[in-house]
């Protein structure tokens, strides 16, 4: 039985296979773990950045440095799938349809705030609880 020249063949395809995948796994470690650090100092630049203004509550800057957060662990994630080869056009795609989906209702609202505020600017209370409204002409 010549099985010696089988598992010389063998152990030389294990050490390509190791050397190609190998070094991509290594590099999509490093990837992930700068990807990681990058998204948790975005936050915390957004975080105190936000913060030094008094007018935005903090919800709001919690919920947009989550988004800076989540939105840098995203492009970590496609940077690491185009590591390993697949394709990530698809995904990419699809992100950029979730997006344009939302942008249709972003006018919406803004025009209710703009009518809400125009409403309670139309009701105004005097100092003694007599509502006054202004003057309307037809």
């Amino acid at each position: 039985m010549d099985l010696e020249p089988q598992l010389t063949n063998a152990a030389n395809a294990a050490v390509a296979m190791v050397t190609t995948y190998g070094l991509r796994v290594v590099g999509a470690i490093v990837i992930l773990v700068v990807g990681w650090v990058a998204s948790r100092i975005l936050y915390t630049a957004v975080v105190r950045l936000c913060e030094k203004s008094p007018r935005i509550d903090r919800t709001v800057v919690l919920f947009l440095g989550n988004g800076v957060r989540y939105a840098a662990l995203v492009f970590t994630f496609v940077a690491v799938l185009t590591t390993f080869g697949i394709a990530t056009t698809s995904f990419v795609a699809v992100l950029g349809a979730t997006q344009c989906a939302a942008l249709p209702q972003l006018p919406q609202d803004h025009d209710l705030r703009r009518q809400q505020r125009s409403t309670a600017q139309h009701h105004r209370v005097h100092h003694s609880g007599i509502v006054r409204q202004p003057w309307t002409f037809s």
